[in-house]
C-alpha cells in the first residue's frame, strides 16, 4: 500500500464515509475509489486536488505524509469542520476517461498504444527521405533527443538501442559519469555510443554497472554537489510509485525526482520532492529522454541525523522541567 492510497481510505473512514457516499462526492465511479484505496491505480492529480480540499488538506500532505501519524501528534488539526467533511466545497463535474478500456486495464500497453491515445498530433507534410550525413560535434549543440517514449526495450545483447544509434554497455565495469556542465552535450548526444565512451567513468564495487550511470545533481538533491548513480529503466511498466528517480530532460535538466506512474491513465509522471520548497507537477513521457532508478549516491557531505519522535518528545519534556523549575 502507498502513502496516498492509506491517506484516502483513512481520512474517507475518518469521516464515516461509505465508498459509495464518498466516490458520489468527489465525482468518481466507486470502483476507482476502491482502486485508489487498494494502491492499484493513482490518482490524477485533478481527483488528487478535489480529494485534498474535501478533506482540508494539500496535494502534498496526500502524497508525502502519513497522514495518520499526524493527528496522533497533539495540536495539529486537518481542517475538519464539526460534520467530518468541509462544507461548501464545490466538487467539479465527473470527467469521462482519457480511454476507459486503457485506464482499466492491469497490463502494460505498448507504448505505441500510449502515444497513440495521448500524444496524438496533426500530420505533417510528408518530407522525402535524404541520406544522412554524420553529423560534427560542435560547442553547446542544441538538445536534440530520442523521447523516452519511442525507445525500445533493452534486451540481452552487448548494446541498448534507443532510435537509430546505440550505445553499448559497460563491459569494462566502469561506471561514465555526465558532469552538470555537460548536460546540454549529453542531452545532444546520449544516443551515441563514441560520445558515452568520450565521458569520464570511475568503478563502485557494489554497484553492477552494465546499466549504471552517473550523474552530478544540483540543488534538487538534499545534498548538493553529489554524485548519484542510477540504473537504466528498460520500461515504463518498471517505474513504481514513490521510488526515487534521475530524469533526463530538455527543459529542466538532470532531475531528482520521487515518481508516481500514471502513464496508463493519463500518459504522464507526476515528479515530487521531499523538499517542501520544490512543488509537484506532472511531465508527459513524451517529454523525457531517460529515466534511471536511483541506486547510490556519493557525496563530501554526511547527512543531517533525523530527529525521531522518541526524542523530540523528550526534549520537550526536558524544556518543560526547566521552565518549571524557573517558575
Amino acid at each position: 500500500m502507498s502513502i496516498v492510497s492509506n491517506n484516502i481510505k483513512y481520512l474517507r473512514r475518518l469521516n464515516g464515509l461509505t465508498q459509495e457516499q464518498f466516490s458520489r462526492r468527489i465525482g468518481i465511479k466507486r470502483s476507482l475509489l476502491g482502486a485508489y484505496e487498494e494502491a492499484r491505480a493513482n490518482p490524477n492529480l485533478e481527483n488528487l486536488k478535489v480529494i485534498a480540499q474535501v478533506f482540508g488538506t494539500s496535494v502534498d500532505s496526500l502524497i508525502k505524509t502519513d497522514i495518520r501519524k499526524i493527528r496522533e501528534t497533539p495540536g495539529i488539526t486537518l481542517g475538519q469542520s464539526t460534520t467530518g467533511i468541509m462544507e461548501q466545497v464545490k466538487i467539479p463535474a465527473p470527467q469521462p476517461p482519457v480511454n476507459e478500456v486503457f485506464a482499466q486495464s492491469n497490463e502494460p500497453q505498448p507504448i505505441a498504444q500510449i502515444v497513440k491515445d495521448f500524444f496524438q498530433e496533426e500530420p505533417l507534410p510528408r518530407i522525402p527521405q535524404r541520406e544522412i550525413q554524420p553529423r560534427v560535434l560542435v560547442p553547446e549543440p542544441e538538445p536534440s533527443f530520442q523521447p523516452y517514449t519511442e525507445r525500445t526495450s533493452i534486451s540481452s545483447n552487448t548494446s541498448i538501442k534507443n532510435g537509430g544509434d546505440s550505445y553499448p554497455k559497460n563491459t569494462d565495469n566502469r561506471i561514465p559519469y555526465v558532469k552538470r556542465a555537460l548536460t546540454k552535450d549529453y542531452l545532444a548526444n546520449y544516443q551515441k555510443s563514441e560520445y558515452i565512451k568520450s565521458l569520464s567513468t570511475f568503478t563502485l564495487p557494489f554497484i553492477n554497472s552494465d546499466k549504471s550511470r552517473a550523474f552530478e545533481m544540483g540543488s534538487d538533491f538534499p545534498m548538493p554537489n553529489s554524485i548519484v548513480i542510477g540504473s537504466y529503466v528498460e520500461h515504463w511498466a518498471n517505474i513504481l510509485d514513490g521510488k526515487f528517480y534521475v530524469l533526463i530532460t530538455p527543459q529542466q535538466g538532470v532531475i531528482y525526482r520521487r515518481v508516481y506512474n500514471q502513464i496508463k491513465v493519463k500518459g504522464t509522471l507526476l515528479l515530487s520532492s521531499d523538499d517542501p520548497s520544490i512543488p509537484s507537477f506532472e511531465i508527459s513521457l513524451k517529454s523525457v529522454a531517460e529515466i534511471w532508478e536511483v541506486q547510490a549516491f556519493i557525496s563530501k557531505e554526511m547527512p543531517e541525523p533525523r530527529l525521531s519522535l522518541e526524542r523530540a518528545k523528550s526534549l520537550i519534556e526536558e524544556l518543560s522541567l526547566e521552565l518549571n523549575q524557573l517558575k
